[in-house]
């Protein structure tokens, strides 16, 4: 529906589109020119297994953090390799090693003891940014993460902790697991006095990649044993399946941030459902839209957030492609514009359903966790779920419940470790999940002749491969930001890529992005006393038809933290487009609009005066006189709120097509003037 702007510019740099085989040729890097059908299919083989790796990779790293939520000490322990190991610290000063030792370490540091979630618990740790590099052998693997975790108990204690994690991963007994889980602590606290660093001098985490290794997601090779043409392309579509789920689901967490109500009823299916637990269940589109009106009238107004971001999602599409289900949990940050925020957490077990070829909310089941007053923290303050108004009243009541203790929403995914169903802790209260319908495998509708359906299959295997590409060129920008990496930022940019510099427009080219940043911000102070942690999570990906470029949408959720100053947070959302480039995934365009910004962790964003967001703009410098941009900026300044924000999506609703307010790429017309004028070259 949307021009691509990469699609439209030109590929200095990218192999010509001259042959069926180019997409197997560029996913893998090698460099034949008439590869033979059997050789196509044996490096075809290669990036398959490679893309399912990288998804495996990240399914046991969320397993981890979502048997966590619930107390599952040894579920979580059973995500590490036999050997595997947690170490904490620079140095490893701590080191725990043996499967047993982790569950053992989890339980007691963390679960007072006991296996399960007890009343009032709260222990959610959220995954995001990952890089993710596969050994040349395929049989290991390296990634590098951020979590943030909030964890206590009602009555008791209400802590905080973010920290970058440099794992490694093995492949041990058929399934993927921990191999190592290398804990580098940036930031912690308890909830009164908010976060600050946890070193008087904060070092930079070594990096396991180079920016040249970012985007080859899938060392060059070929399979010694490939998989035959039909076994592959039902591989790729349970791939692509996978990806249009997480799509939908993250689009339905994208409305509800702006409160476009009209569109998330549309996500869902002509009888589906949406369930809140201690609530009730809302039945078919209509009345979903009706049951959103709990938290205000469709559209944001002034002083409101409402943001409700999405980690750590695992998806299983059942064997026939027709349906599947996801589990994930859900951080919320809100507030009603009336001076008071809260801080939310929840699971969510949904099923899925395609239809005449569209992916559809069949049934989504919401668990709240915990509500908190934003002033006083979950060890605190525990708000219960509000019964709505007699017209906004469920069409049925449920008998799915939250409260007490040892209650848990049935895992829908078996654990990625042992392949069986999860096993909860004696004395657990289990409750209704999501679970899809199983059937034989069904072997996608193609057409075509062998060639025509292996160029297809090709064009496929990249498609799946830019939503891995985009999370660690999402990731590793964000990384380099935060340490002050200039030259390494701009290697990771396309040839013509571009980045909008908060406030002030568009520099083109790696070499004029990292002059850029430098003359901005300078080098990194020593001793660094301060970090700005740049997040970026929930992406929506859209490849093109041949695969070589996406468009992507990731949200910035930015945690700044001092030795003594306050902790702020800051959000925005980015729309960015990523590309093949001589084999290697690269940023085409980075556009980022910046939301909301925090002044003090004692207000959070209660109290944000409009001043705040434009006054904050990183200064300019000699920017606009020694290297003015390429093109002058483009929408808002810098974060609008608590005023409401223009809006950007490269997407349409993907159920009903309902075109967005704004699309991208922003129109010319949207462009406006920064902190001054750049001069005439």
């Amino acid at each position: 529906m949307f021009q691509s702007r990469v699609s439209a510019r030109p590929r200095r740099g990218l192999l010509p589109v001259i042959a069926a085989f180019a997409g197997a040729l560029l996913a893998s890097g090698v460099a034949d020119a008439q590869p033979s059908q059997s050789a196509r299919l044996a490096q075809l083989t290669h990036t398959v297994d490679g893309a399912e790796a990288l998804r495996a990779i990240k399914r046991a790293q969320y397993a981890y953090s979502q048997f966590q939520a619930f107390g599952l000490w040894n579920a979580a322990a059973s995500q590490f390799a036999q050997n595997g190991e947690i170490v904490i610290g620079p140095a490893g000063t701590t080191v725990i090693r043996g499967r047993e030792a982790v569950a053992r370490y989890l339980r007691t540091t963390f679960g007072g003891g006991v296996e399960g979630r007890p009343a009032g618990g709260v222990q959610l740790e959220f995954d995001m940014s990952p890089v993710v590099n596969l050994s040349a052998d395929g049989a290991t693997a390296k990634g590098r993460w951020h979590t943030i975790a909030m964890r206590g108990r009602l009555g008791a204690n209400a802590d905080w902790d973010g920290a970058i994690q440099e794992n490694d991963y093995v492949k041990e007994g058929g399934a993927w697991k921990i191999a190592r889980l290398h804990i580098y602590p940036q930031w912690a606290g308890p909830y009164e006095t908010g976060w600050h660093n946890a070193e008087d001098d904060l070092k930079i985490v070594p990096f396991h990649y180079r920016p040249d290794q970012v985007g080859e997601l899938v060392p060059a090779g070929s399979s010694a044993h490939p998989a035959a043409l039909p076994a592959l392309e039902r591989r790729l579509q349970a791939l692509a399946d996978e990806d249009e789920v997480r799509n939908l689901q993250f689009a339905y967490g994208y409305y509800v941030d702006r409160k476009m109500w009209d569109d998330v009823a549309d996500l869902f299916a002509a009888d589906g459902s949406r369930t809140i637990a201690d609530l009730g269940t809302y039945v078919g589109p209509q009345s979903i839209r009706r049951g959103m009106e709990i938290d205000g009238p469709a559209g944001l107004t002034y002083g409101q957030l409402n943001d409700h971001i999405q980690f750590n999602t695992i998806i299983d599409v059942a064997a026939d492609g027709r349906t599947a289900t996801a589990r994930g949990t859900e951080l919320g940050m809100t507030s009603a514009g009336d001076g008071k925020a809260y801080w939310s957490g929840a699971v969510y077990e949904n099923r899925y359903v395609k239809q005449s070829g569209v992916w559809r909310i069949q049934a989504m089941q919401i668990f709240p966790l915990m509500k908190t007053d934003y002033a006083l923290g979950w060890g605190k303050s525990a708000i219960p779920v509000a019964q709505p108004p007699a017209a906004l009243a469920p069409d049925r009541p449920t008998n799915l419940s939250m409260r007490g203790a040892g209650v848990i929403p049935a895992f829908s995914f078996a654990n990625p470790a042992t392949g069986r169903p999860v096993a909860y802790p004696a004395g657990s209260r289990v409750i209704a999940g999501a679970t899809a319908r199983r059937a034989p495998p069904a072997a996608p509708a193609v057409t075509g002749s062998i060639e025509q359906r292996l160029a297809a299959a090709e064009a496929k295997a990249l498609g799946a491969l830019a939503f891995d590409a985009t999370e660690n060129l999402s990731a590793a920008f964000g990384n380099y930001v935060d340490d002050f990496q200039w030259n390494d930022l701009g290697q990771v940019f396309a040839a013509r890529g571009e980045r909008e510099a908060p406030g002030i427009g568009t520099y083109i080219t790696p070499e004029r992005i990292s002059r850029m940043q430098t003359m901005r911000y300078g080098p990194m102070r020593t001793p660094r006393t301060s970090i700005p942690i740049h997040l970026r999570t929930q992406a929506v990906v859209h490849p093109s038809p041949d695969g070589r470029s996406a468009k992507v949408r990731t949200r910035l959720l930015q945690f700044n933290s001092s030795l003594r100053g306050q902790g702020t947070v800051m959000s925005g959302m980015y729309e960015d487009e990523v590309v093949l480039e001589n084999g290697r995934w690269k940023l085409a365009v980075v556009e980022i609009d910046h939301i909301m910004r925090t002044v003090s962790y004692t207000d959070g964003w209660a109290k944000v005066g409009d001043d705040v967001g434009p006054g904050s703009a990183p200064p300019a410098g000699r920017l606009f006189t020694d290297l003015p941009p390429d093109r002058p900026l483009v929408g808002e300044p810098f974060a609008t709120f608590p005023k409401v924000g223009r809006m950007w999506f490269h997407y349409a609703n993907p159920v009903s097509g309902r075109a967005p307010p704004m699309t991208t790429p922003k129109p010319v017309a949207e462009r406006t003037l920064a902190a001054a004028p750049a001069p005439a070259r």
